[in-house]
C-alpha cells in the first residue's frame, strides 16, 4: 500500500484510519516535515519500532547545550567542546577528517561508535531504543550529557 500527499499544508491528514488493515508485522514509512511524522509516529505507535520509518526533511537545529571533552580512542587525542559546538566542527578545526553529509543528523553518515560516556542525542537519525542504548551518537549535532564523551575514533 501506497499514499502520497502533495495537498495543502495544514491539513489534519486520518493517518490512523490509513494504517487500519495494515499487518502489525509490516514496515511502515514516512517521509515529510516534523510535524507530520510526529503523527504518522503517534499513529504508528502499536507496532514494533524497527517496523517504523521515517525521514526528516530537516534537522532540529538544536546544539549541545553543555561543555565536554571528546575522546579518539584510536587517535588518542582529545578536545574541549564548549555548549553550541558540534563535536564535527570541534574534530574538523583540529584537522581530524570526519565522514559527514547533512550535519544537521538527517542522514546518519556522521554515525560514531560511542565508547564511554552519555550521549545528549540531537538527530533525527536513531530510534529511542539506539538512543537508550547509548552506542552510538551523530556527531554533527549530538553532545554529551557526561563530562567526557569517549570514541570510537
Amino acid at each position: 500500500m501506497h499514499f502520497h500527499f502533495d495537498d495543502e499544508a495544514g491539513k489534519v491528514m486520518p493517518l490512523l484510519k490509513l494504517a487500519v488493515g495494515i499487518p502489525k508485522a509490516a514496515h511502515v514509512y514516512c517521509c515529510g516535515p516534523s510535524k507530520m511524522i510526529e503523527t504518522f509516529k503517534a499513529s504508528a505507535g502499536w507496532r514494533p519500532e524497527d517496523n517504523v520509518h521515517v525521514e526528516h526533511f530537516a534537522g532540529t537545529n538544536a546544539k549541545p547545550t553543555t561543555d565536554f571533552t571528546v575522546v579518539l580512542k584510536r587517535q588518542d587525542k582529545q578536545f574541549f567542546v564548549k555548549a553550541g559546538e558540534s563535536i564535527m566542527d570541534v574534530l574538523e578545526a583540529n584537522g581530524v577528517p570526519v565522514a559527514h553529509s547533512c550535519r544537521e543528523g538527517v542522514c546518519g553518515t556522521c554515525e560514531t561508535v560511542v565508547l564511554e560516556g552519555e550521549c545528549d542525542h540531537k538527530d533525527n537519525v536513531l530510534s529511542s531504543r539506539e538512543k537508550d542504548s547509548n552506542k552510538l551518537i551523530m556527531i554533527c549535532c549530538s553532545g554529551a550529557k557526561s563530562d567526557r564523551l569517549v570514541l570510537d575514533l
